[in-house]
């Protein structure tokens, strides 16, 4: 596979790590004003922002999967309510976040500045404060690392067998991506998942930039086909 980079002052870190550990492969700089149509689109793994990637696929005719932000089979690690709705409905102290990725960036209602539309399709649930969070990037159904994302506190861990709890029972998963846990009443609880076709690199953990290019190519693959 060969790598679109978005240009600019973009996850810096995940292009660092392309070019510094991927260089027999073919890599290629453009803005998001410069996408266009290219040829062999099929053998491309584009980097960058989600709007810069959903903009590439909708100009090289690749359909990108659903949001997975909080897969059915997990539902019971969330410890607390999630449920649907549209953005009119939401109060000013819950939390929502976008059922379309990244159309709006999520969190609590008086505190977001973007103007959304009052009919954009949400998730909802009550305000919640993780005490500490962390990013466990998944690749084939196994656990390649996990990063810090927060600035809590350092000597908390987070319970993997949980993590590895949910891995075993999130049938309907990707090949490769992340899910992110945090700490509440004791408790490993989930956050979110995230895909991993747009997908952040933190290094402030045992996560490998090497591992983390091999997780977002063959995710990659898996949604070409």
């Amino acid at each position: 596979m060969n790598y679109l980079l978005q240009t600019g002052r973009v996850m810096e870190e995940e292009k660092r790590h392309i070019t510094s550990n991927y260089m027999k492969y073919a890599t290629f700089h453009l803005s998001y004003n410069e996408l266009k149509p290219i040829q062999n689109s099929d053998q491309v793994v584009p980097v960058g922002s989600v709007e810069f990637v959903k903009k590439y696929c909708s100009l090289n005719d690749i359909t990108l999967p659903g949001n997975i932000s909080y897969p059915p089979e997990l539902t019971r690690f969330l410890n607390r309510d999630v449920w649907s709705g549209v953005y009119r409905e939401v109060k000013e102290n819950e939390f929502c976040k976008p059922k379309n990725t990244k159309s709006f960036t999520g969190g609590v209602r008086r505190d977001i500045e973007e103007v959304v539309n009052p009919e954009e399709p949400v998730w909802i649930s009550n305000k919640v404060s993780f005490y500490a969070e962390w990013r466990f990037y998944i690749l084939n159904k196994k656990i390649l690392g996990y990063s810090r994302y927060d600035s809590g506190d350092n000597k908390v861990q987070p319970n993997v067998k949980t993590v590895e709890e949910m891995i075993s029972l999130y049938l309907s998963s990707p090949v490769g991506y992340s899910i992110d846990v945090g700490w509440v009443d004791g408790k490993t609880t989930l956050v979110e998942v995230n895909d991993g076709w747009s997908l952040g690199y933190y290094r402030w953990g045992n996560m490998k930039g090497e591992d983390y290019v091999k997780l977002i190519t063959e995710r990659w693959k898996e949604i070409l086909g």
